[in-house]
């Protein structure tokens, strides 16, 4: 699960789910997290934050994964050329 994180399968949106968090319009994201945090404004800016930063992360361990295939391709193709000549 390092290589490839888990995908949600419910329709439902979680406070503690940073996808979730991350998509969530500021107000929104207030009424979510009312239950969660209760008054603790800096609890509510620092999830956002860490949200947003693991949406990023998660994109480009996504393109990662994508890119590794064409790498070890050409990488592939440029041994056996060597090795050939």
């Amino acid at each position: 699960m390092v290589l490839r994180p888990r995908k949600k399968t419910i329709n439902k949106n979680y406070a503690n789910y940073y996808k979730d968090i991350a998509k969530t319009e500021r107000e929104e994201l207030d009424k979510v997290l009312n239950d969660y945090a209760k008054d603790d404004e800096l609890l509510k800016d620092q999830m956002k934050i860490n949200s947003e930063i693991c949406n990023k992360k998660h994109f480009y361990l996504v393109i990662g994964e994508i890119l590794l295939i064409p790498f070890i391709a050409i990488l592939s193709i440029m041994i056996l050329m060597i090795v050939n000549k």
